[in-house]
């Protein structure tokens, strides 16, 4: 009977070590539960400051788990973006969030730019985090102080932080100095944000605005012969951007009688994100993702970005912090659009300064957001100054672009 009994819980407690030991073996794709982290939900809709605490779960459980930062992770982030996917976190955080606006925000972390004193991981590197600063600078106290800026830095919990110190429990944080955005920094700096993707029903939106505003373009798209100016490639050659890649968008306008001081719209369908929208011919086409300073871009189908007219058409570059497609600027407090003045200076198409001065633009009214001018892209020309299939380089001082005058028929064989 003793024997029977002992015989019993020799039995069960192997069963308790077998099944304590499976429980406390941890799977390769296991996501830590810890404590006091939120699971983030794809509640919403979103605004732009309702986002920022769900940005902080993902910084908060970055911080503490610094390895889903893997080496394929960081060369990701230095190129350009990693997204949830690519960290490997889709059973834990969703991709993309609704907004209250229709579209959706995808969800991504990117390496400050002058991030240097990196090895082979982040375990061996002083690694911090903060929520994008060119969109939500204030969260991450992020000020101009003396000649340059300073910002509270979340303390990511790597081997070396805690071997320095640095990291001494969740609640660590650094407050990090930065003299400018050109130049290199002795540690990791991570940005957790995203960018705002349109939903088709507001690039139709985008679309038809662009149609309202420049009359009769709609029915030279209908035409095959209509003659268009292409852009074949362009150079960006200026950083306006604090800390990551550019968000690069050109805006384009038509002038009619009113003059050099007619302005640009506050909406673009010319966003170069990697992602394909119609061009002025009114075909969908592949924009590519300018995001580097001097960076050479080459399209892959030129792009129409206008049509020869009696009238003057202008270009310029905008660096977009937030919300794709739309002008914004904290200039001005209330509602409904507004001329803001941006100096300049204006290029004709055969290369020619024709005009150093001041050119405007609508904006949309953001108090939380500052998309950033390239004030020296800006490029016009008035007639048919071109010769049909000759390329022309109009160099400005921040954006080199290449044009190419012709039909649909004609671009698609260049």
């Amino acid at each position: 009977m003793i024997r029977s009994i002992s015989k019993m819980v020799f039995l069960v407690l192997m069963t308790a070590i077998f099944f304590m030991t499976a429980c406390n073996k941890q799977q390769p794709n296991d996501v830590k539960m810890e404590p006091g982290v939120e699971r983030l939900a794809k509640a919403g809709p979103y605004t732009l400051e309702s986002i920022q605490p769900e940005l902080k779960k993902l910084m908060k459980y970055l911080k503490r788990n610094p390895e889903f930062i893997t080496p394929e992770v960081l060369t990701r982030t230095a190129d350009r973006h990693a997204t949830i996917s690519d960290l490997g976190l889709t059973d834990r955080f969703p991709e993309t969030l609704p907004l209250d606006n229709g579209n959706t925000f995808e969800i991504y972390i990117e390496l400050f730019d002058g991030s240097v004193g990196s090895g082979k991981s982040v375990e061996d590197a002083e690694v911090y985090l903060t929520l994008d600063v060119d969109r939500f600078a204030e969260s991450a106290g992020f000020k101009e102080q003396g000649n340059g800026y300073s910002f509270q830095a979340e303390v990511a919990a790597t081997l070396l932080n805690r071997k320095k110190g640095v990291f001494k429990d969740d609640d660590s944080v650094k407050e990090l100095t930065i003299s400018d955005k050109h130049k290199n920094v002795e540690f990791l700096w991570f940005l957790v944000g995203g960018e705002e993707r349109l939903s088709p029903e507001n690039e139709e939106r985008n679309y038809q605005d662009m149609l309202a505003g420049n009359p009769g373009l709609a029915k030279a798209q209908e035409s095959t012969t209509t003659v268009y100016f292409w852009l074949t490639k362009l150079k960006l050659k200026a950083d306006k951007d604090w800390g990551s890649n550019e968000e690069f968008e050109l805006y384009y306008h038509w002038w009619y009688n009113a003059g050099r001081y007619y302005a640009f719209p506050a909406t673009t369908e010319f966003i170069f994100d990697g992602g394909v929208h119609m061009d002025f011919s009114g075909n969908d086409r592949w924009f590519p993702d300018v995001n580097e300073e001097n960076g050479y871009y080459v399209m892959s189908h030129p792009i129409a970005v206008a049509v020869p007219t009696d009238y003057t058409w202008k270009i310029a570059a905008v660096e977009d912090d937030y919300d794709k497609g739309e002008h914004k600027n904290s200039e001005w407090q209330g509602t409904g659009l507004h001329y803001q003045y941006m100096h300049g200076l204006e290029i004709d198409i055969n290369g020619n300064i024709s005009i150093e001065g001041a050119y405007f633009y609508w904006i949309l009214d953001d108090p939380n957001n500052d998309d950033d001018v390239y004030e020296n892209s800006l490029i016009t020309e008035n007639g048919n100054n071109c010769v049909q299939n000759n390329e022309w380089e109009i160099d400005t001082p921040h954006v080199t672009y290449w044009l190419r005058k012709g039909t649909v028929a004609q671009a698609g064989s260049w």
